[in-house]
């Protein structure tokens, strides 16, 4: 009677074990389909945007091209439904918007004209797209640029992280005895 608890209990407890293993694997190839998914689309959205660039109409076209056009149109229709139907959208960015660095890309910095607060954006370079309530793109952003003050602190840091490549100052290199750096050069000479 123990015996058959014990293979029963070892049973389930080996049933629950698959259905957990079962679960875990549609999850991950499920999170792996959904970055496969963005990934392409990183690299494909950019491309609709160079072709809706180039297709604006021009003037005085004859009707055979003005036939050509339309193809074309519709072509780029359809990829933008595409797009659609795999959750592709714009990100929404406007003018006012507070810079975020998780939504937007600074490309410039510019002086208020008015009373904007720093990181106010100014305009909209480029706007960005997201699938699936996720980054695609980032919009690109000119904004106000933030006070001569804070930006001279950020510099006065990078200069300090600039100086940290691996030389030692003077007072450091006092504290190292020079034998001991001619016996390391001579081993690494032979």
């Amino acid at each position: 009677n123990e015996e058959i608890r014990k293979v029963v209990d070892d049973f389930l407890r080996l049933q629950a074990d698959l259905q957990n293993y079962r679960r875990k694997h549609t999850e991950s190839m499920s999170r792996a389909e959904e970055l496969g998914k963005q990934d392409a689309l990183k690299d494909l959205v950019p491309f609709s945007e160079d072709i809706a660039a180039a297709l604006v109409k021009p003037e005085s076209m004859t009707e055979r091209e003005t036939a050509l056009y339309d193809s074309y149109t519709l072509l780029f229709r359809k990829v933008e439904d595409a797009y659609a139907k795999f959750g592709v959208e714009p990100t929404g960015t406007k003018v006012g918007d507070k810079l975020d660095p998780l939504l937007h890309l600074k490309v410039e910095e510019r002086e208020a004209p008015n009373d904007e607060s720093p990181g106010t954006i100014l305009e909209v370079v480029k706007q960005g797209c997201k699938c699936d309530a996720k980054i695609l793109i980032p919009s690109e952003v000119a904004i106000v640029a933030f006070p001569a003050a804070a930006n001279g602190a950020q510099e006065e840091t990078d200069d300090e992280d600039a100086g940290d490549d691996g030389e030692m100052a003077p007072d450091e290199a006092a504290d190292t005895n020079p034998e001991e750096s001619k016996e390391e050069e001579a081993k690494t000479d032979k």
